[in-house]
């Protein structure tokens, strides 16, 4: 490495630049550790030959410069070319076998300006320089129809390949724009790795990095990786929260629907009142002559109230008041539980779950993608966090794209309630950069970044999600055959015996206390009525003359 090159023509390039912000750095080998050293992406490469003779360490050492820089970085070889076609024999050999795609070959003797036309793999010579704007061939923005085969993720989630031709949701929506904008078309690919399976996502990272082996243009799917992947495999990257999905749980039950409408404070703090309202009536002078309860809570007046000491009738309404208001807001919190039963237990917050001991159902690699965070939950062994049921009991942790999915899934629906068997936390536990997974050496890697973040900043990406859920979960639609013709749950709008059992069990409960108060009344009045008639005394005469002859001498 130098600061000036020794290259005559490079000088001239070099010292054209001093009067421009640009950057330069002076190679004068073929070395590429510098290369692979350095962080930043480098926008053009300036490479002079003074000789095409195969010289096999200099060509290795050539071909892995090219493979450290990305494979759209314009790289500018200035050549002779008194002998043509050895030049191009020799030089176009590493840039189709590192699909730098690129490339412009411009020669130093002669008006000739040569490029490899990667997309109908040709060469093509030009006798006069083009413009600036398309000195370089950038064969990405116009493939030609040319086929990018797309790999579909083995678990589908926001999106779905019922055929082999059809594909539709979320991730093909994008891929399908990108397609379109650099004017391709589009092949499915099913990967099988052993025993007619699927390959995992390990399998096809490696693939990914595989840069002349790689059967795939892009991987369908949004996925996690590490910093060894994503200096060349994926681009764009996008923020995706990571949602915790929690079990609603299940409905009250009667006594706890009577119970809840007040906290166990406000119930002790009446209970205590009432007692002690009881108490005092005893020992107030004079006494009271109605009950200090009966009367403020049921309305049953002993005595007239008017006719009632001064004590008597301060406490008393006082107590008729203030029972008014707890009555009042009693009945109407009951009335809405009982038209809404909520959850017996409620989970809201983080705490909520590491209280309950709770399991979160994550996997392994969540683990690993967050070390910090493993005192906060536990992971399942071998846990597939991404199917579309939900165990009902577990906490689930993942990205709140498919937990919007999953929870609207027919088999996480409550058909009796009517509402899904899980919510969606408001905390997430943190932001996790996810990519699309491309080739190490993607042709269409600047056209998918640009689309992507176009349709990102646009809003387009969440529109076409809320669509893609209303076209997969709605009735009627493909992918919704497990919900019934009349939909998810026709009967639930319809009151049944149990919705309005507590008060059928108020109601049994009023007519039983008056029946026995009707009977105690009514052997009550009889008595008084044969005493008044004298026939207790009638019968008590008889009862002790036949005790007298019963114990008669014989």
């Amino acid at each position: 490495m130098s600061s000036i090159p020794e290259v005559p023509i490079l000088q001239q390039i070099f010292t054209a630049l001093d009067d421009k912000l640009v950057p330069r750095t002076v190679l004068n080998t073929f070395d590429s550790r510098w290369v692979h050293s350095e962080r930043k992406p480098i926008p053009l490469v300036i490479v002079h030959v003074e000789s095409t003779t195969l010289e096999l360490p200099r060509w290795f050492n050539f071909t892995q410069l090219l493979l450290a820089v990305d494979s759209h970085t314009r790289v500018l070889v200035l050549t002779s070319f008194e002998r043509a076609e050895v030049v191009l024999e020799v030089l176009l050999v590493p840039f189709q076998h590192t699909r730098t795609f690129n490339v412009v070959l411009l020669s130093v003797d002669r008006e000739m300006y040569v490029f490899y036309d990667f997309v109908r793999k040709s060469v093509k010579f030009l006798t006069e320089l083009p413009s600036f704007e398309t000195f370089f061939p950038n064969p990405n923005r116009n493939l030609n129809g040319m086929r990018l085969i797309f790999l579909p993720a083995k678990i589908q989630m926001v999106s779905r390949c019922p055929s082999a031709s059809d594909c539709f949701g979320y991730d093909m929506s994008l891929i399908e724009q990108v397609s379109d904008y650099v004017n391709a078309s589009l092949l499915r690919l099913t990967l099988t790795c052993g025993e007619g399976q699927e390959c995992g996502l390990e399998v096809i990272a490696r693939l990914a990095l595989d840069y002349l082996n790689c059967p795939f243009d892009i991987y369908a799917d949004q996925v996690y990786f590490r910093e060894k992947f994503e200096n060349h495999a994926v681009r764009s990257p996008i923020s995706i929260n990571d949602a915790f999905l929690v079990p609603i749980g299940r409905p009250l039950n009667v006594v706890e629907l009577f119970v809840l409408p007040f906290r166990f404070e406000v119930w002790t703090l009446l209970l205590c009142g009432l007692v002690v309202a009881k108490i005092a009536s005893f020992f107030a002078a004079g006494g009271f002559q109605n009950d200090v309860l009966l009367l403020p809570i049921c309305g049953f007046e002993r005595f007239d109230l008017n006719q009632a000491n001064r004590t008597e009738k301060g406490v008393i309404f006082s107590l008729i008041v203030f029972f008014f208001f707890m009555t009042n807001a009693y009945e109407a919190k009951f009335m809405a539980l009982m038209t809404e039963r909520p959850p017996a237990f409620e989970i809201n917050t983080l705490d909520d779950i590491l209280r309950m001991g709770l399991t979160v159902n994550a996997g392994r690699d969540k683990a690993e993608l967050l070390p910090g965070y493993d005192f906060k939950y536990r992971f399942v062994e071998g846990a597939n966090v991404i199917d579309d049921r939900l165990d009902g009991v577990s906490v689930y942790l993942l990205n709140d794209k498919k937990a919007k999915v999953a929870l609207l899934r027919p088999v996480n629906w409550n058909f009796e309630s009517n509402q899904p068997r899980y919510k969606m936390l408001d905390e997430r536990l943190g932001l996790q950069i996810s990519f699309y997974l491309l080739p190490v050496r993607s042709l269409i890697k600047p056209a998918f970044d640009h689309v992507q973040k176009l349709l990102y900043e646009a809003g387009v990406l969440q529109l076409w999600f809320w669509k893609m859920i209303n076209m997969f979960y709605a009735d009627g639609k493909p992918f919704a055959r497990d919900i019934p013709e009349e939909g998810f749950a026709p009967t639930a709008s319809i009151l049944k015996f149990s919705d309005l059992l507590p008060m059928w069990i108020v109601l049994a409960l009023g007519c039983s206390l008056s029946c026995v108060t009707s009977n105690r009344q009514t052997r009550q009045f009889i008595n008084r009525i044969k005493r008044a008639a004298g026939w207790d005394r009638l019968a008590g005469r008889q009862r002790i003359g036949r005790n007298r002859k019963a114990w008669a001498p014989a």
